[in-house]
């Protein structure tokens, strides 16, 4: 009975422990519709889908790779920002994981502009990116939905994103 217990908590632990695992491995690239998150796809959603929590979800990828024969990648983007911006006009900038500079304005691989409604909260967009614009196979990036204010950046969303 003794020897039970011990493979029932043993077995618990282990299930647990994977549980935890999944959990990390899903916040590693923040997405599905939480607020303050980027949702990237490599998929335009249907509108529907823009607003379903679920969907965005099941749609996110933390790795998006070229389609065959394709010189740049597609990314389709959903942005739940974690206020209104009060602006026409916001940034997404790619910031290069690996390239150990901090994440502040003058050491992005590349930005783009994109228009928006001032008191909107859901950003959508699709960018075609290539190793042109700064990107490249393998790379790590962190993407961020911002705008400058009085010089210093205002952060409205992030997730990351791995190229293959």
């Amino acid at each position: 009975m003794n020897s039970y217990r011990k493979h029932l908590a043993a077995t618990l632990f282990l299930l647990l422990g994977a549980s935890a695992s999944t959990v990390l491995a899903e916040s590693s690239c923040p997405g599905g519709g939480a607020s303050g998150t980027i949702t990237v796809t490599d998929k335009k959603l249907e509108p529907s889908q823009v607003s379903n929590a679920s969907a965005l979800k099941a749609e996110q990828r933390c790795t998006i790779g070229k389609d065959k024969g394709a010189d740049e990648w597609e990314l389709h983007l959903v942005a739940n920002l974690s206020r209104v911006t009060g602006a026409e006009q916001v940034n997404i900038v790619f910031y290069d994981q690996g390239g150990g500079k901090p994440e502040v304005p003058g050491n992005e691989v590349n930005s783009f502009p994109i228009r928006t409604k001032k008191d909107t909260k859901t950003v959508i967009a699709t960018l075609e990116i290539n190793p042109d614009g700064g990107f490249k196979v393998g790379g790590k990036y962190s993407i961020v939905i911002t705008r400058l204010v009085n010089g210093r950046e205002e952060v409205y969303a992030k997730t990351t994103l791995e190229l293959k």
